[in-house]
């Protein structure tokens, strides 16, 4: 699955969880348990109900290899893509351009 796209980009998250863990025959408790959070928090993060942080994104990187960059690059892209896509935020009217 192409996970970094611009188009329709989905939360890093689903990546770990779809991917990364399963490569490993790991389950959520296991890798929560070595990164040393919560099983609830890196639940959240993989079912795309948080932000994935840099933090978490450089423990992953260490733990199992996978890009931090890549990682945080598509939690921006998921974000500002959700953000756009939000139909009650109120953005900033476009400043007029110099005469």
């Amino acid at each position: 699955m192409n996970y970094f796209t611009l188009n329709d980009p989905v939360h890093p998250g689903e990546l770990i969880k779809e991917d990364i863990l399963p490569h490993f025959q790991w389950t959520i408790g296991q890798a929560a348990k070595h990164l040393g959070i919560a099983r609830p928090n890196l639940s959240n993060v993989l079912n795309g109900k948080t932000a994935l942080t840099v933090d978490l994104a450089l423990q992953l990187e260490s733990a199992f290899g996978v890009d931090a960059e890549m990682l945080t690059q598509m939690m921006t892209t998921y974000a500002i893509k959700k953000a756009k896509a939000d139909p009650d935020r109120k953005l900033a009217d476009r400043v007029p351009e110099p005469a």
